[in-house]
């Protein structure tokens, strides 16, 4: 008997039991076999699962469902407040200066500025500077970048 700790989706969690042992539970679910009890998810939401097994111990398995990045995104909010440089980093960011215009600027360190743009990029949740320039315009940590006039005209 493996009991089970199914997770379909961020605000659900059910404890189910298997007759199967842990491993072969396991290597249903990586093959598509498994699917949850019909009473716990109608057929059509269960068939639509990407689901993945991990096991916790001889008799236990966890099956979770990976959630779409998009869906990740609206879930997560910022980790914690930014501090009073990392949003001024940010305003300069979406102002569209580079790290030696935002050391002049801000009179610090270019050091200094890298580490404020990871902290921000961990908070925010993001990879890259210019998904952390969105992330917290789409939030309202700042306002929306404004084109350069000179942008459209090459000189």
């Amino acid at each position: 008997m493996t009991r089970i700790l199914f997770i379909p989706n961020s605000s659900s969690i059910f404890h189910l039991e298997s007759s199967l042992a842990a491993p072969d539970l396991v290597a249903e679910v990586a093959a598509g076999r498994w699917r949850p009890p019909p009473e716990i998810l109608p057929g059509e939401t269960a068939a639509a699962l990407d689901l993945r097994a991990v096991r916790l111990g001889r008799s236990a398995v966890l099956i979770f469902c990976l959630l779409d990045p998009t869906e990740l995104d609206s879930l997560l909010p910022v980790e914690a407040p930014l501090s009073r440089r990392q949003l001024a980093v940010l305003q300069c960011l979406v102002e569209g200066l580079a790290v030696k215009q935002i050391c002049r600027r801000l009179n610090l360190a270019e050091r200094t500025v890298f580490l404020h743009l990871a902290a921000l990029k961990k908070k925010l949740r993001v990879l890259t500077t210019a998904q952390a320039v969105s992330r917290a315009v789409e939030l309202g940590l700042c306002p929306p970048p404004v084109p350069s006039p000179h942008a459209n005209h090459p000189t």
